[in-house]
């Protein structure tokens, strides 16, 4: 997998391709943390990373990830983040899938939050066990094994402003996007490990991809709003 994701002049393009596109899916970001797009070492500065963490490898691992680590005593968090080029969001559905490692089980919490330009969209969240978030509520808690690889989907409606997601394929649940003020564009993505543990925490991210596709309905309105532009034109 490479890394990639759509530059801001592209983005007034989305609707156009969507439709174009035989899949009818747009690759917002991606990356796999390999070689040659990433090297060993700290992820400030790689393919626009920012903030904290270091790109490793090991046997436990079994390849290269994205590591972001919490001293003891070192809180309340750290992060690692990816800027998106301001990707509008109406109408549209987004999905996020990665998968995600936590070392010890001692007070450690990691979490993948998307931002917009409304603020926090929603998360994805491990504290003893997965669960969906929002700024006022999260879906019941799955349990799950500490110290292994899991693999979650995170699928975001912009027209119905709901969200669910999948944690190894079972179901968390869906929730509400936060919608104080309804969300119009995508502008960040994140990678915490936070707690307040008496050890160093770690938590492992690897196998980023977040695509957009129009909902159907936006498809039907986007087509029906260019036909009306050509009639008026032939007029």
């Amino acid at each position: 997998m490479t890394h990639r994701f759509i530059s801001a002049s592209a983005a007034v393009l989305v609707a156009g391709l969507l439709i174009a596109s035989p899949a009818g899916a747009v690759d917002i970001f991606s990356a796999d943390f390999e070689p040659p797009a990433y090297s060993l070492g700290p992820i400030a500065g790689q393919n626009g990373w920012s903030n904290v963490g270091t790109v490793e490898s090991s046997t436990a691992l079994g390849t290269q990830a994205l590591a972001v680590t919490l001293p003891p005593g070192d809180g309340p968090f750290h992060e690692a983040m990816q800027p998106l080029p301001n990707i509008p969001v109406l109408g549209q559905v987004v999905t996020v899938s990665a998968d995600l490692r936590y070392g010890e089980a001692e007070s450690v919490a990691t979490s993948i939050p998307l931002f917009g330009d409304s603020g926090l969209i929603g998360q994805v969240y491990y504290d003893n066990g997965f669960f969906l978030g929002n700024t006022d509520e999260g879906t019941p808690v799955l349990s799950s094994a500490d110290d292994a690889w899991h693999h979650i989907v995170w699928t975001l409606n912009f027209s119905a402003l709901s969200m669910s997601a999948s944690v190894d394929g079972t179901s968390l649940g869906s929730l509400p996007i936060n919608n104080n003020i309804a969300p119009t564009q995508l502008n960040s993505f994140y990678f915490y490990v936070q707690g307040a543990a008496s050890t160093s925490q770690t938590g492992y991210l690897d196998n980023v991809d977040i695509t957009m596709t129009p909902e159907p309905s936006a498809i039907a309105l986007i087509l029906l709003t260019s036909g009306g532009m050509l009639v008026g034109r032939r007029r």
